[in-house]
């Protein structure tokens, strides 16, 4: 469980970089923006309360596995394009 906020924004990172994939985190008053795949076409958004990760520790969880997620299917749609480029 990811229980504050530096060490997720550090796996977000770590994610981001082992994969080559740009993550962009916006703190905008009460929320959280993170784009994941930032300044390409196939962008996908997250955005929540910053409260809730301090109310619903579970919940933040849940944003950071849809994160990963989206980062692991990034990374296969990457892979196939790739490969169809080879053959």
């Amino acid at each position: 469980m990811i229980t504050n906020v530096t060490t997720a924004l550090m796996m977000l990172r770590d994610l981001g970089c082992a994969n080559d994939i740009p993550i962009n985190i916006q703190f905008d008053g009460l929320y959280i923006t993170v784009i994941v795949n930032f300044g390409k076409r196939d962008s996908r958004i997250h955005s929540f309360y910053l409260q809730d990760m301090y109310r619903y520790q579970e919940k933040f969880d849940s944003i950071y596995r849809r994160i990963e997620d989206d980062i692991n299917e990034i990374v296969l749609i990457r892979d196939m394009a790739d490969k169809t480029k080879e053959d």
